[in-house]
């Protein structure tokens, strides 16, 4: 597993504090794979979204899929962020938009 930060945000809201020295942000309240998911997430976040798959999200983050999944569903529930299901009707399911609420 990836190494992680110490981590410290605000409880009342989903707002993470700027870590000058590394130019990253700080989660204090999460742990384990909820930090790694939302890590990798973060990472891969233009404007603090991302599309992404399940299945390179798994790659990612180093979790079997079923973490992965729990993570998000606890991360969403949290108010870390949101997701928007995409489905197109030529070629089904799409990668999920990810909406981190940063």
């Amino acid at each position: 597993m990836r190494q992680s930060n110490s981590t410290s945000v605000n409880n009342d809201s989903a707002i993470f504090k700027p870590n000058q020295a590394k130019n990253t942000f700080i989660i204090t309240d999460l742990s384990g794979s909820l930090r790694d998911v939302l890590d990798s997430l973060r990472k891969l976040s233009t404007i603090n979204r991302c599309i992404i798959s399940i299945k390179i999200l798994v790659k990612i983050s180093g979790y079997t899929r079923s973490k992965v999944q729990l993570a998000l569903k606890k991360l969403k529930e949290k108010k870390y962020i949101r997701i928007k299901r995409r489905y197109d009707d030529n070629r089904g399911n799409l990668p999920s938009l990810y909406i981190l609420k940063l």
